[in-house]
């Protein structure tokens, strides 16, 4: 299973795996490589989990700006505001 589609949030994605720690159990990506049973595979899914986060924030934030550009009457277009 792929991380993006695991988890709701930084948070859920992070307190799942503890779950699974907790429970003798380890999280294994095929499309990603990441194998949470090794502490490099624990660092990786750490990172991969926060830069999902990152690129949720950065989108939301995108949709916001894009959509009070639109209520001030600018034109929005793939490019750029104008």
């Amino acid at each position: 299973m792929a991380i993006n589609r695991l988890g709701r949030s930084l948070k859920h994605l992070i307190e799942l795996i503890t779950e699974l720690e907790e429970r003798k159990v380890g999280f294994k990506s095929l499309t990603e490589s990441i194998d949470t049973n090794t502490s490099g595979g624990k660092l990786i899914f750490t990172f991969s989990a926060l830069l999902l986060n990152l690129s949720a924030t950065y989108q939301r934030k995108n949709q916001c700006g894009l959509s009070a550009a639109r209520a001030r009457g600018r034109k929005v277009e793939a490019t750029g505001v104008r």
